[in-house]
């Protein structure tokens, strides 16, 4: 008699549960916003190499390395420029039978970024006596990026709001209370200065470039559940 009766209570409350998650997903709505802006860029980042080749590795890895050597030197005295090197790689050359050629290819790279978008124009045009420049783009610095988010997340936040209140109202509930609610920063990638490498490399003075605006987007993701008197 103990078991029927427990077993009983059992079934009532799990058929209660059923019943009330069967209410909690008829009574929620889910939904997304989003808030975009359109930054001006800030960052200007370009990244220059070195490569060169020979049958002695010593002698084209110390050729290599004094170019570096040269272009950090002049970079760091740009007191606006910011430099970092990059891979340094070494590879033998084969012949087209796949042979070893005794030849050896030496590369590296070095990195640059400048709020100061004149300084850093300057200065590539003065760095391609010796040095390739393999990419220019234009980025948002951290800071100000982080500043448009915070404005973003507050006025997609706000529509939210909006969304769920006419949702609410359409329904004919007497309210709502968030059940879940992700907010995503997707990012776009750097924004490349339109012009060819091989083109500037001849070019004594610093490219003329225009740092243009990047998008910038903060996107909340939420389900709500309609609240009845």
């Amino acid at each position: 008699m103990m078991k029927t009766a427990l077993a009983m209570l059992f079934a009532a409350l799990l058929a209660s549960h059923v019943a009330h998650a069967e209410e909690d997903q008829r009574d929620r709505v889910s939904f997304d916003v989003q808030s975009v802006a359109e930054v001006g860029n800030d960052l200007l980042v370009a990244v220059l190499y070195v490569r060169e080749e020979g049958r002695d590795p010593r002698a084209v890895a110390e050729s290599v390395n004094r170019a570096v050597a040269w272009g950090v030197q002049r970079a760091k005295a740009a007191a606006s420029v910011e430099v970092e090197t990059l891979g340094y790689r070494t590879q033998p050359l084969y012949e087209r039978n796949g042979q070893l050629s005794g030849r050896w290819r030496i590369s590296q790279s070095i990195r640059l970024q400048s709020a100061d978008s004149a300084a850093l124009s300057a200065l590539l045009g003065e760095l391609q006596e010796r040095l390739a420049l393999q990419s220019l783009d234009y980025q948002l610095s951290p800071e100000r990026r982080g500043v448009a988010e915070d404005e973003l997340i507050d006025a997609a936040l706000a529509r939210f709001r909006q969304r769920a209140e006419r949702v609410v109202e359409s329904m004919g509930a007497a309210g709502y209370r968030v059940l879940q609610l992700n907010i995503n920063t997707p990012q776009s990638g750097p924004r490349p200065v339109m012009m060819r490498a091989a083109a500037m490399a001849d070019a004594a003075p610093g490219p003329s470039i225009e740092a243009g605006d990047q998008q910038v987007q903060v996107q909340v993701r939420g389900s709500i559940q309609l609240l009845h008197d």
